[in-house]
């Protein structure tokens, strides 16, 4: 019985597709993801101002570049509870109106 020869180079294929690519070829261990002007690391996810509103994004790789992926999770909103003083501050504002200023 004949055992094709696929079967003896085969693994030599993967090992040299997983293992073998020059240093230059795979991804850089300090790639990056830019936003608003500031680098975030792989796998650090922020909210991205968008035409439609903020939207989670995550930093990851799409076709061995780095690229923000949008996810379906809500950004968290931050809010402080309504204190005693917190009600004085916004009693205290004073109402600006919106002036029309029309030629």
């Amino acid at each position: 019985m004949r055992i094709s020869s696929a079967t003896s180079w085969l693994p030599l294929l993967i090992l040299a597709i997983f293992v073998g690519f020059p240093a230059d070829v795979r991804a850089d261990p300090n790639c990056t993801c830019r936003y608003a002007g500031q680098s975030f690391a792989l796998d650090t996810c922020v909210c991205i101002t968008t035409s439609s509103g903020s939207k989670r994004a995550c930093c990851g790789f799409v076709l061995n570049n780095t690229s923000w992926k949008f996810t379906d999770q809500a950004c968290p909103i931050a809010s402080a509870p309504i204190t005693q003083s917190t009600k004085l501050a916004r009693a205290s504002r004073p109402n600006r109106a919106i002036k029309n200023n029309s030629f």
